[in-house]
């Protein structure tokens, strides 16, 4: 009965602990291995493990490194921006569903706002490559395009999907 209680009162601790600990980081909680109230994806050592890794591996500047950002940065802005865009043109396809007959010009223009905003993406993806492509020196780059081409063909296959065959 003793260990009951005692491991009852230990449990109890513990949640206030834990509870103090979230309130003190502003209602956020972080694991010990984090940076910051985002994880490790907005701390000191930069956004993204990959591309540290890349970094590392191609030998670049701080000055191609913050153009590299930038660019991919700015690309990332754009596919955010059309996200918001294709998320409100499912209301318009909804409304389209509402109605007590099939509109035409409503679906045609759902159709053209994706097809613009996929020229968006698509721009602003040619561009964030050009801007990557000037930032990096020709030995850098023919680095970059052994790494890209060394990769594998298809996603690894794992307990639920199938090799894949070629």
């Amino acid at each position: 009965m003793f260990g009951f209680i005692f491991g009852t009162a230990c449990l109890i601790a513990l949640i206030f602990v834990l509870r103090a600990e979230h309130r003190k980081r502003g209602g956020v909680w972080v694991s010990a291995g984090c940076r910051g109230a985002h994880g490790f994806w907005h701390g000191k050592l930069g956004r993204n493990p990959f591309l540290r890794q890349l970094f590392r591996k191609l030998d670049t500047t701080p000055g191609q490194e913050k153009a590299i950002r930038g660019a991919l940065d700015s690309f990332f802005n754009t596919l955010a921006g059309a996200r918001q865009s294709l998320w409100d043109g499912r209301k318009q396809l909804a409304d389209v569903f509402r109605s007590e007959s099939f509109d035409e010009t409503a679906v045609g223009g759902v159709i053209e706002r994706h097809d613009d905003v996929a020229e968006r993406v698509r721009t602003a993806g040619v561009d964030a490559l050009a801007e990557i492509f000037r930032a990096l020196d020709p030995q850098q780059r023919e680095q970059l395009a052994q790494w890209l081409d060394n990769r594998p063909s298809a996603p690894p296959a794992g307990p639920y999907r199938t090799p894949a065959e070629g």
